[in-house]
């Protein structure tokens, strides 16, 4: 079973992609490497990373998702921020990676038997904790540096990845064409327009966006004016309010979606959204809001 493949983005950049799809950034300073995430912990991740460059490595991982610190406990040294780290001990366990698992095999090799993932090489789930990955924080490659900038919504602690040299930015989950805003760790709508529009200050420092899943290309830095505009959609009462059932839940989506999730309107912009969390507090939804978004 081959758990990872990789492609080279640029001199500086590899992008590692473990089975489930999910893309890793693997950045090659002259002194040292960065892993950024590390996957849903299936296979080898470490051993697999050490045959594409023999620099001392540090990882960090952008949140604290399963897709994304599943195989954090492989590596000695992981930075996370503070806010996610609780996150990972209920959402990485090895039973969610395996559903998530079977969940995304079963779109993308529809051809197999359900349940073949279940067998697979699971990492154990991190419990030596982490460092302590801060906004703004840079890490010094050799020629080459890494800033990390928070962009919380998605989860409390979500963190894009700056690449200065190359101005290019790695958004991950944090602001991609459907953004998930409806779990227990993310922020409200409300708060998530906020956080986008605070974030917009850096639009100058990059041009190229890259994200954790999708078909692997580069997207337009318009996509944050695009999420703030979708929010905005929301919190007026002029989205589309389109069902969308996932893991058990009932949730709403901003703007019809295709089975890969993207709008079906072609605009590369979109917000699942919990119907019960838009404010940033309850007592803010008043004249009947809530009961007209059911």
């Amino acid at each position: 079973m081959e758990w990872f493949t990789h492609e080279k983005l640029t001199e500086r950049m590899i992008r590692i992609t473990d089975i489930t799809g999910v893309y890793m950034y693997l950045v090659l300073g002259e002194e040292k490497a960065l892993l950024i995430d590390t996957g849903c912990g299936i296979g080898n991740l470490k051993k697999y990373v050490s045959g594409l460059t023999d620099l001392p490595l540090t990882v960090v991982c952008t949140h604290g998702h399963m897709d994304h610190a599943g195989g954090a406990s492989q590596f000695e040294e992981v930075y996370l921020s503070p806010k996610d780290v609780e996150l990972t001990y209920s959402h990485c366990t090895v039973e969610n990676r395996k559903w998530y698992a079977e969940f995304t095999m079963s779109m993308l090799h529809p051809e197999w038997k359900a349940g073949v993932t279940a067998e697979w090489d699971y990492a154990s789930v991190r419990n030596t904790g982490y460092e302590t990955l801060s906004d703004g924080q840079e890490f010094e490659l050799g020629g080459f540096t890494v800033q990390a900038l928070e962009l919380s919504g998605h989860t409390q602690g979500s963190m894009c990845m700056l690449f200065k040299e190359e101005r290019s930015i790695l958004f991950g989950d944090a602001c991609n064409p459907s953004v998930f805003l409806f779990d227990k760790e993310t922020l409200s709508v409300e708060e998530y327009k906020a956080t986008l529009e605070k974030f917009s200050a850096y639009e100058q420092q990059y041009d190229t966006v890259w994200l954790s899943h999708g078909d692997g290309k580069p997207v337009s830095k318009e996509i944050l004016k695009g999420c703030i505009d979708v929010c905005a959609e929301i919190l007026e009462n002029k989205d589309e309010k389109v069902k969308f059932c996932f893991m058990g839940g009932m949730y709403r989506a901003a703007h019809e979606i295709l089975p890969n999730q993207l709008r079906k309107d072609g605009v590369p912009a979109n917000i699942i959204y919990d119907p019960e969390r838009i404010y940033r507090l309850k007592k803010e939804k008043n004249n009947g809001t809530a009961d007209e978004r059911n």
